[in-house]
């Protein structure tokens, strides 16, 4: 409580929410991979999943995990470097883009 009391102070209210709008952006992103990966990997892989074995299925559920997760992975680094610099005097982004922009600048892409 007493974070977010201070983070009010000195940001008001904005200051709350900073990353919000990746974080959704990220959430709606990491789902649909996942739900895209394993949707699609179900019907090719396992045409009858009464018949299938458990562990392959339990195994192609963790791998679409995984991967819809690494694939998310760019938006939630933005997500936690916005969120991070709530109650800082100088700002090191002024925004989403500019994260993006200054993260593909200073650390590369890959």
């Amino acid at each position: 409580v007493d974070c977010l009391a201070k983070n009010f102070k000195s940001d008001g209210p904005l200051g709350l929410y900073r990353g919000f709008g990746i974080s959704v952006v990220g959430i709606i992103f990491y789902r649909g991979a996942y739900f895209g990966l394993f949707d699609t990997g179900n019907a090719i892989l396992f045409s009858d999943p009464k018949r299938q074995n458990f562990f392959a299925m339990w195994a192609f559920a963790q791998t679409t995990t995984t991967l819809a997760g690494i694939f998310s992975y760019p938006l939630d680094t933005v997500r936690r470097r916005l969120m991070m610099q709530s109650g800082r005097k100088e700002k090191m982004y002024k925004g989403t883009l500019d994260c993006f922009a200054k993260i593909a600048a200073d650390e590369g892409a890959g």
